[in-house]
């Protein structure tokens, strides 16, 4: 006689609990992973910039290295504000 017992908590039927198991761990995994890039990648803002826009912060960029002085940073901010849209 076998020390076997084929009641309801038989390693054999264990199968089906396990997989579910498997799949609540893979599904936690991924949502982890899913929050972590999303709170780590840098924020965009919806739309594409302009190309005006994006002159500007260029222009404060090259501002705030120094590359140019405060006469030439006005008045290039003043060509590219009042130059009509593109």
């Amino acid at each position: 006689m076998g020390y076997y017992w084929n009641g309801p908590m038989d390693n054999a039927n264990w199968w089906p609990f396990m997989a579910f198991m498997m799949l609540i761990v893979l599904v936690a995994l991924f949502l982890a992973l899913f929050a972590l890039v999303r709170h780590y990648r840098p924020v965009h803002h919806l739309g594409a910039p302009s190309a005006r826009s994006s002159a500007v912060a260029i222009l404060q960029e090259r501002f705030a290295r120094c590359e140019i002085d405060e006469d030439e940073y006005r008045l290039r901010l003043k060509l590219l504000r009042d130059s009509p849209p593109e």
